[in-house]
């Protein structure tokens, strides 16, 4: 996931809101357009869910962007690792035996590994603020 954010420019709550439906493989183009959100349930706490939109009033919102051969490559390997795990979840491109991975899950993962190499801790925000996606 972590190449894809770069790559695509993608926000991390819409990477985690991909489903393989999003893809259109003969024209080699992705939509975004959901993305994991918090929201208020009717108790007052706050819950994560998908919704089918993305920030509104951006320039980024519901898009297609198109795959090269690198980004079209990385989800083959994610589609066939998910088939050989076991790993489904309702079309969700990033899950594990139990979901769909998460905002939370996949930001501590990012956050470990910066520890683990030894650089500046940064979330999957302040990555993608920083650093400028690639651009076809």
């Amino acid at each position: 996931m972590v190449f894809l954010l770069f790559k695509l420019g993608l926000r991390i709550g819409e990477a985690v809101a991909l489903k393989w439906s999003d893809i259109d493989w003969e024209t080699r183009e992705i939509n975004i357009h959901r993305m994991e959100i918090r929201m208020e349930d009717e108790n007052g706490k706050l819950e994560v869910v998908i919704v089918e939109y993305t920030k509104k009033k951006s320039p980024a919102d519901d898009r297609y962007l198109p795959l090269g051969d690198y980004e079209i490559n990385l989800f083959e390997i994610v589609k066939q690792t998910n088939e050989e795990a076991g790993y489904l979840d309702d079309d969700f491109i990033f899950c594990d035996e139990e979901e769909r991975t998460k905002i939370r899950e996949f930001d501590n993962c990012i956050r470990a590994q910066c520890t683990r190499e030894g650089i500046e801790v940064k979330s999957a925000y302040e990555i993608r603020t920083i650093i400028p996606y690639y651009k076809y």
